[in-house]
């Protein structure tokens, strides 16, 4: 084996047991379209920032290179035949996704020079643990609560590169304070079997040396005298910093690879998933794709940041963005409440932070967006969702959140992409938590919005609204008809028998058996007539102890009630299940007119599925429940 030093790094392949082709399964997911590369990319350089306590400042780069100043451009050449060669001749036919990836990269190797995308941060640096963390999914030594994570979402940066061959390099201090340099790299191509029939991995590293050690966690594994090509890239960073370099950059797979429609791409993907960050100069991006360093850049920052937003204001308003990613609609609400809201003090802890502004009637939803460390997550809170305001003035929100307990939940619950809310991720405890911290918030904003007085409001069907401020109970009136589930002295009405391959059993006429009616107040959701789902938010009111069960059923709206003499008999929906949270009941084959769940103190959220067809566009639909008990 040929001795090596410093400056001389490698790319590694080391040997494995199975074979893999170039489709990879962990990068089949990412298609290199900037949404993902971008935000990854920033997250981390945002946290980088947080973590060194400065403005992050993150600048995009394009340079082109010969091939030869690729670092471990020998080694990845070598790798490529002979992956190639090895899949080729296996006697299968390539998919064609695998054909493409090898396509890709033949036609890059066919020219002098490589395009290459880098990102550069003026962050903390990639210290050699966190080196070790970014090359090795599943092993991440992220800070808790950052805005972004090494895990497996640094596998995003190799949709950009056609090479599949992703660059790193950085400044940090040590222990002692002094400046230290430090890179590494990962291709991922194929494996192949070598004349011994060993199988060499898919996988490569840019290291100081060969070797089985590759990751035995020695800091001083990672090359620190750097190639050219990354001790220039670091020239760019001050103090401390980190370069991301994407080699083979494909112009994130867009029809034509045109500069300026890539800048204006990243330009865009920053300023709707940090325009809070952006907007309270916490982070700033310059743009540069041409060769000519000397031009004008492109900025994202506090002063450009609307002149962004404002030509994507109406995209995905009619559905939501695709993969749960913010639309432009969603990020210019959120930017004209940052900059026009009022601030709502009234809530403890201080570490959440609540701007507020009406909206015109009619114009919009209400809706609410949540930040965390500058970065936007949801759109879509639990228990914040637009449903929830359905009786209150519309507005639009946001909550920014830097540190604290609610900050942590939305950090545990959030999952690797950054993005939604998963409080299935939570224990049973932070998830009561969660639930809490939005009910606190929900009952701010709605006292902040007020009663709308508006005949089209949706409101819990046991109330009803009179001119002026007022609002009372609907009155019970003493009915001579049947009474909701049942007959007047609370005993189901029975037909014939039916006899359906497990014996015969009573049959009932499409009546759930009797019982009292709890103090319930709900409120009906858009209905999906194609899913045959009603969303609900059910809300019980009376005294809740360890016996206490609500028969929750389904109605059809027959225009007869309470005060007529002789109304019409109720027609109830057959039920499939009702799931909330993560919870879920099932009906039974001898009563699927009811489901039966155990209330909570707050405000719950149901999906009720109905049987098939049970539901259609001429139905008028209503929540009717009845008090159940266990026996002790």
């Amino acid at each position: 084996m040929p001795p090596t030093t410093d400056r001389e790094p490698i790319l590694h392949f080391g040997y494995t047991n199975r074979e893999v082709g170039f489709t990879n399964p962990s990068l089949a997911q990412y298609d290199g379209s900037p949404e993902p590369v971008v935000r990854e990319l920033l997250q981390n350089c945002l946290d980088a920032a947080d973590r060194a306590k400065r403005r992050g400042v993150v600048t995009f780069l394009k340079w082109t290179v010969a091939n030869e100043e690729l670092p471990g451009w020998i080694e990845y050449l070598n790798k490529f035949r002979s992956a190639k060669l090895h899949r080729l001749t296996r006697g299968e036919d390539l998919a064609p996704d695998e054909r493409r990836v090898i396509e890709k990269i033949d036609a890059l190797l066919e020219t002098e020079t490589i395009p290459m995308l880098m990102c550069i941060d003026n962050g903390i640096g990639l210290l050699p643990e966190r080196m070790f963390s970014l090359l090795n999914p599943g092993h991440t030594r992220n800070v808790q609560g950052g805005a972004g994570s090494f895990g497996v979402g640094h596998l995003t940066a190799f949709g950009a590169s056609d090479l599949r061959y992703v660059l790193y390099a950085a400044k940090y201090l040590d222990d002692a304070k002094r400046e230290q340099k430090i890179c590494s790299g990962h291709a991922v191509l194929a494996t192949h079997r070598t004349q011994k029939a060993e199988v060499v991995s898919e996988d490569g590293y840019l290291l100081k040396s060969r070797g089985q050690k590759a990751f035995s966690g020695e800091s001083d594994f990672y090359p620190s005298n750097l190639p050219p090509l990354l001790e220039e890239a670091l020239e760019f960073v001050d103090k401390t910093g980190s370069v991301v370099c994407m080699a083979g950059f494909n112009h994130f797979n867009q029809d034509s690879a045109d500069d300026a429609a890539t800048e204006l791409a990243i330009s865009r993907v920053a300023a709707m998933n940090f325009v809070d960050a952006i907007n309270t100069k916490k982070l700033s991006v310059n743009i540069h794709l041409v060769e000519d360093h000397r031009q004008q850049v492109t900025k994202v920052d506090s002063s450009t940041l609307g002149a962004t937003l404002y030509p994507v204001r109406d995209e995905n308003r009619s559905r939501s963005p695709r993969g749960g990613f913010i639309g432009g609609a969603d990020a210019f609400r959120a930017y004209e409440t940052l900059t026009l809201g009022e601030d709502i003090t009234n809530l403890e802890p201080d570490d959440i932070f609540i701007k507020f502004r009406p909206l015109s009637e009619g114009t919009e939803r209400s809706k609410v967006h949540l930040f965390r460390k500058g970065m936007w997550i949801t759109s879509k809170v639990p228990r914040l969702e637009s449903g929830a305001f359905g009786d209150v003035n519309q507005f639009d929100a946001t909550i920014s959140l830097s540190s604290g307990q609610f900050e942590q939940l939305v950090w545990s619950a959030e999952g690797p992409e950054h993005r939604g809310l998963e409080p299935t991720r939570l224990s049973s405890a932070e998830r009561k938590k969660l639930r809490e911290f939005t009910t606190k918030i929900a009952d701010v904003l709605r006292v902040r919005a007020g009663k709308r007085m508006n005949q089209d409001t949706t409101i819990f069907r046991d109330f009803a609204t009179v001119p002026g401020e007022a609002t009372h109970r609907i009155e019970k009136l003493k009915r001579d008809g049947p009474v909701s589930g049942g007959s007047q002295n609370g005993r189901g009405r029975k037909g014939g028998n039916k006899t359906n391959g497990k014996g015969s059993r009573p049959q009932t006429q499409g009546t759930p058996r009797g019982g009292n009616i709890p103090d319930v107040g709900t409120s009906l959701l858009p209905i999906s007539v194609r899913t045959q789902v009603l969303e609900v938010d059910f809300k019980y009111r009376d005294t809740i102890t360890t016996k206490t069960r609500v028969g929750v059923r389904v109605t059809q709206l027959n225009g007869s009630d309470e005060s007529c003499t002789n109304p019409l008999q109720m027609k109830f929906l057959k039920i499939e299940r009702i799931e909330w949270e993560d919870q879920s009941e099932n009906s039974t084959d001898e009563n699927p007119w009811e489901v039966v769940i155990t209330p909570q103190e707050e405000t719950m959220r149901l999906r009720i599925h109905l049987e098939e067809d049970e539901l259609s566009d001429t139905n008028f639909v209503e929540i009717n429940s009845v008090r159940r008990t266990v026996a002790a």
